[in-house]
């Protein structure tokens, strides 16, 4: 569930796109087309192209928003859960980099081994912090952690990025307030970095690994403009090893 507001996107760029981390102009036809970004992507991935499909691509412009400079970031997955991240620049300039290696799915050091794993190290946390949760809420695959929540009326988002008509009712932290999800998966959903959720909260979603390949754990966590930030980087260390 997402909240009508504005996002904020965490992006790695090569150091080709370095320089263009602002957004396309719509009316601005781009020099070099998608299609022609992916044939360049394709000949810098040589004898890897055929073990390499591109799942990810966005178009970016310069401070200007004259469709004079940009370029597009292409990210290329593989089966083994490696990754390769191509940028090609609208002068043509192309640059291809390493994301992430392979991923081993069955090592077992720094990833969780259950929900109830997670859950006794979030509680730990909090403690120690003399913050400790008002309540726990659990499901059969996931639970809910709240700390000084009430409800909020929003426009909640459809499957479809369209928004609701009428008004809901979602669980959220107050200023100095959190409030988790975690769940598990069997697939891994999509990524969807650190952003900003609008004047109430701020948001994060993060996917993490398991222990022996059991899955994926998913983390969504609302907090408050005034929770401690000390606090914040202690509860993210706790859900283990992030997926690359």
């Amino acid at each position: 569930m997402r909240l009508m507001a504005p996002v904020l996107a965490v992006v790695i760029l090569s150091a080709v796109a370095s320089a263009s981390l602002y957004g396309w102009v719509d009316t601005n036809r781009p020099q070099i087309g998608l299609s022609e970004a992916l044939k360049l992507g394709d000949k810098l991935l040589g004898d890897k192209r055929n073990g390499y499909y591109c799942v990810k691509a966005h178009l970016y412009g310069n401070i200007e928003g004259d469709g004079k400079g940009g370029a597009w970031s292409l990210l290329y997955g593989a089966n083994d859960g490696s990754r390769l991240h191509v940028s090609v620049n609208m002068d043509g300039a192309s640059d291809i980099q390493v994301w992430n290696g392979p991923i081993d799915w069955n090592v077992n050091a720094g990833r969780r081994k259950d929900l109830r794993d997670v859950e006794s190290r979030l509680s730990a946390v909090l403690k120690s912090e003399n913050l400790d949760a008002d309540g726990i809420e659990w499901q059969d695959s996931s639970f809910t952690l709240s700390r000084r929540t009430r409800d909020f009326s929003v426009h909640t988002q459809h499957e479809d990025g369209t928004y609701s008509d009428i008004v809901n009712t979602v669980s959220g932290p107050q200023s100095d307030g959190i409030w988790i999800h975690a769940r598990l998966a069997e697939q891994q959903p999509p990524k969807r970095p650190f952003r900003w959720a609008g004047p109430y909260w701020n948001l994060s979603e993060q996917n993490y690994l398991l222990a022996e390949g059991t899955g994926f754990l998913v983390v969504e966590m609302r907090y408050g403009q005034n929770f401690p930030t000390g606090v914040l980087q202690k509860l993210d260390q706790v859900f283990g090893e992030r997926v690359p």
